[in-house]
């Protein structure tokens, strides 16, 4: 009975120890998409589906269109009073999951607030995400087709955003420009389409890129679709890359679906596929905009030299006839 009592006792000593994970009890994970009705879809219907959001979530959507912003003031302070830091939440780490204007409404919400809050933030997952005034820009485009290249169309064309977002400013504080006051050590995974139809693909890259810059944690998520929301369920590797997805959880101490993973037999994945150079990225956003910047530039410097010549020819004619 002793001996038996002794294998017991060395069995537990020696019992592999495994790695502790993250209490989902203790995260907090929030949803933020366009409001359901929206013109541009439903928000982030797929995260909790494709398990994207794994922890105790909760849902919220963003202000009706007639007062939506696209990832200014009132969408901020949309989410401020709907996220209000009550008793249940208080305590918790966040994981943020934001798709379209959500995805940049939570960034510019992260920038806002006080350290103690930033450091709460866990990570954060934007889908389909406009970061400047491409957005607006890529908008009018589809509207106008052509039009993009008309004269100063970087001016004009960002207020075609307005005719459906009223309260929306194109010149104001966006994304992009405050990547620089988000903690650097926050881990963020931006998700897109190659072809998204509402959100140019170069945002996501020229976000991937500051955020690289900046110190943070990045990772970089492109499926060949054509989809602008719920990009995942139209992809051929869906499995895989959400295998990378909750691998980069693990990593920073996010709680994640293992569980899942092992009953799927699917390898844990080379992050390095999801984490490429700021190089290689900035190539590719140089090849696809070198052409149309030169064609851009000399329909603008076009513009400039029909005007100086309609006003000479305009002051010489005014000279030849007095």
């Amino acid at each position: 009975m002793k001996v038996v009592q002794y294998l017991l006792i060395l069995l537990l000593l020696f019992k592999p120890v495994t790695p502790m994970e993250p209490e989902q009890n203790n995260f907090y994970a929030i949803e933020l998409g366009l409001k359901k009705g929206s013109p541009y879809g439903k928000g982030c219907e797929s995260f909790k589906k494709n398990k994207i959001i794994n922890c105790k979530a909760q849902q919220y959507q963003t202000l009706a269109t007639d007062k939506f912003d696209v990832f200014q003031q009132n969408c901020i302070d949309d989410f401020n009073q709907k996220f209000c830091l009550d008793n249940e939440k208080e305590n918790k780490d966040l994981l943020l999951a934001g798709a379209a204007g959500g995805a940049g409404t939570i960034i510019n919400w992260v920038s806002q607030q006080t350290p103690s809050i930033q450091n709460r933030v866990k990570g954060l997952v934007v889908e389909a995400v406009a970061v400047d005034n491409e957005f607006a820009i890529h908008y009018g485009e589809q509207k106008c087709n052509l039009a993009t290249y008309l004269p100063f169309a970087r001016l004009w064309i960002p207020l075609l955003a307005k005719t459906h977002y009223p309260t929306y400013n194109p010149f104001g504080t966006q994304p992009i420009e405050v990547i620089k006051d988000l903690p650097k050590d926050l881990p963020v995974i931006i998700m897109h389409a190659k072809e998204d139809p509402v959100s140019p693909i170069n945002g996501a890259l020229k976000l991937y890129v500051q955020l690289k810059k900046n110190g943070n944690p990045t990772y970089l998520f492109l499926t060949d679709t054509k989809e602008h929301l719920n990009i995942l369920d139209h992809d051929t590797e869906k499995k895989q890359k959400l295998a990378a997805l909750q691998s980069i959880y693990k990593n920073h101490q996010i709680p994640c679906c293992t569980k899942d993973l092992l009953e799927n037999k699917i390898k844990t994945p080379d992050l390095a596929e999801y984490q490429p150079t700021i190089e290689t990225i900035e190539k590719r956003i140089h090849k696809s905009t070198f052409y149309p910047k030169i064609l851009r530039n000399t329909v603008d410097i076009s513009a400039i030299l029909a005007i100086f010549l309609g006003c000479y020819i305009s002051y010489s004619n005014l000279l030849f006839f007095d």
